[in-house]
């Protein structure tokens, strides 16, 4: 039975919580209990109950700041009795007072992460559970991975933009991407900013006071972030007129057509390509060549990593 932990909710919208809750699980896996779903949780301290449940062997805390924006919401996978499970956790303090008017944002962040599950255990099915547990060793195995993530973020934003869109209009009304337009504002920031960010910390690696872990964790994560921003804005664009005014915008920044314009579109290409044939094996040769472009976009800024025998070694290249 899937558990409903429900500490991040104002102690008087906890049963209206719980139906609201169960009705969502219903709507995406037919049942109030799906056995994939080991517990929802809206937690009182976010970054503290991701922690605890996250995998052993995570000695730092939880920092829910990334490149690309803050988490308010994470899916965690569990083995339980030899079965695949999750948790899904939610931070209160973002949704935790459960006004009626928030439904359908409550309902976009909790969708989101019940399509990471689906999309997961669409991969398991094939490829098994081992990738959910260990951490990949090789560059290749590690652009893999990216590339999956990179393909989830679309997967969910887009199947949840279609159906929010679709039913809009279907009333008669129209559905504002607020979210989608704020990511949209950070991309633009990022891309405007992009040239001065990237050779400023090579500059700084240049001069020994960066280690080659210190500009993987700026410039690899800012080029990452965009990529992942990107995943996002753009299934929204391919429908929405407003959102794809603005990704116009974002394709005129220099950045964008100095180190982004040779591998986004071939990117954006194949994950709308796997959203349509929903192929697995195909789905799998085709998230490699995500991988490679991947790969291509962190040289053009910059970053050639390259496999050693006990780890990697990474190659700064002026720009």
């Amino acid at each position: 039975m899937t558990d409903l932990d429900l500490e991040g909710v104002s102690a008087e919208k906890r049963e209206s919580a719980e139906k609201e809750l169960r009705s969502i699980l219903r709507m995406f896996f037919g049942s109030e209990d799906p056995e994939s779903i080991k517990s929802l949780i809206i937690a009182e301290d976010f970054a503290s109950k991701v922690h605890n449940l996250s995998p052993r062997g995570e000695e730092r805390k939880y920092n829910p700041v990334h490149g690309y924006g803050v988490a308010i919401a994470k899916t965690i996978p569990i083995l339980e009795d030899n079965t695949l499970k999750f948790h899904i956790i939610i931070d209160g303090k973002i949704c935790g007072t459960w006004m009626p008017e928030q439904y359908l944002w409550r309902l976009g962040i909790i969708g989101h992460e019940l399509l990471h599950v689906h999309n997961d255990l669409w991969r398991s099915k094939t490829e098994g559970i081992s990738w959910l547990f260990t951490e990949p060793s090789k560059k290749y195995e590690r652009l893999y991975e990216l590339a999956w993530i990179i393909w989830g973020e679309y997967f969910c934003e887009k199947s949840l933009g279609e159906a929010f869109f679709t039913t809009a209009k279907e009333l008669g009304g129209h559905v504002t991407f607020d979210a989608t337009l704020g990511r949209l504002e950070t991309l633009k920031e990022h891309l405007v900013s992009l040239r001065s960010y990237l050779a400023e910390n090579i500059r700084k690696f240049r001069k020994c006071k960066y280690t080659a872990e210190d500009i993987l964790s700026t410039n690899g994560q800012r080029v990452l972030g965009i990529l992942m921003l990107l995943a996002y804005v753009y299934p929204i664009s391919e429908f929405d007129p407003l959102i794809s005014d603005k990704v116009s915008e974002i394709e005129n920044t220099d950045g964008y057509r100095e180190f982004i314009s040779k591998t986004w579109p071939t990117i954006h290409n194949i994950l709308r390509r796997i959203y349509e044939e929903k192929d697995y094996d195909k789905a799998k040769q085709l998230l490699n060549q995500v991988a490679s472009e991947i790969d291509k976009t962190l040289v053009i800024c910059g970053l050639e990593i390259k496999d050693t025998e006990k780890g990697w070694w990474l190659e700064v290249h002026d720009i």
